[in-house]
């Protein structure tokens, strides 16, 4: 499985858990805070890779918001060696 998050996800915790309980959980609820998101992260049996785009794109306000997401997605990629975190930027596809 492939999990695409992008700048405008990474935005606020009302753009981003929606998005990610969709894509994980398939219902739009189910992982609301990033303690959610580590749990289901932890239980993933599948390949997961999870690729950020646009990181550097984030606005100055929401960067609080954004590393701490990224810091469940590492923390919960040294747990569970099916997910692998990477990163792409616009200038990376030439």
């Amino acid at each position: 499985m492939i999990l695409m998050i992008d700048d405008v996800k990474m935005v606020n915790a009302d753009m981003f858990y929606p998005y990610v309980s969709k894509a994980l959980a398939h219902d739009m609820d189910s992982i609301a805070n990033g303690d959610k998101l580590y749990e289901k992260l932890c239980e993933v049996e599948e390949p997961l890779e999870i690729m950020i785009h646009d990181f550097d794109d984030i606005p100055e306000e929401s960067l609080e918001f954004a590393k701490g997401v990224l810091s469940v997605f590492m923390d919960a990629r040294m747990k569970n060696k099916n997910i692998t975190v990477n990163f792409i930027n616009d200038g990376s596809y030439r």
